[in-house]
């Protein structure tokens, strides 16, 4: 125990700083977010207008529930 208690003390900045940069990127993305929303529409005409095949090469994953 008295090792981990080391350990947790000697890292500690290094998690206070990895922490407050989390919920600084979760901010940012919150921030952002009405704008991705907004312009879903937009992205998804831009994917439609691609020919099947280049469009399933560049993005693999299905968006289609």
């Amino acid at each position: 125990m008295n090792i981990y208690l080391h350990e947790l003390q000697s890292l500690r900045k290094s998690a206070i700083m990895w922490t407050i940069a989390m919920i600084a990127l979760a901010g940012l993305y919150f921030g952002i977010y009405p704008g991705i929303v907004k312009d879903a529409s937009g992205f998804t005409q831009i994917m439609g207008s691609y020919p099947a095949r280049p469009s399933a090469s560049l993005w693999p994953i299905s968006l289609r529930c």
